[in-house]
């Protein structure tokens, strides 16, 4: 699992010279480098045993042992 400085760390300065592949700086960039999206981390990283458990309880895609491999966006919303 990666914390929120990870994250950053790892994908926040992507730099390329292809030109195929355009990273511009975003609003959403800027968000997320905000307090608020610092403090939207801290609460999901307090309470991730409890979003896990969610999460796994409403995904319906498994691997072949039958866990819980991933979440839609739609499934997500309705663990939060």
């Amino acid at each position: 699992m990666l914390d929120a400085d990870e994250w950053k760390n790892a994908f926040g300065n992507v730099e390329t010279t292809d030109s195929k592949l355009v990273i511009k700086s975003t609003a959403y960039c800027q968000w997320e480098n905000s307090l608020e999206a610092t403090k939207i981390a801290t609460c999901i990283a307090r309470n991730r045993k409890v979003l896990q458990r969610k999460f796994i309880d409403n995904s319906t895609h498994s691997n072949h042992n039958g866990d819980a491999k991933y979440v839609t966006f739609d499934q997500a919303k309705r663990a939060l």
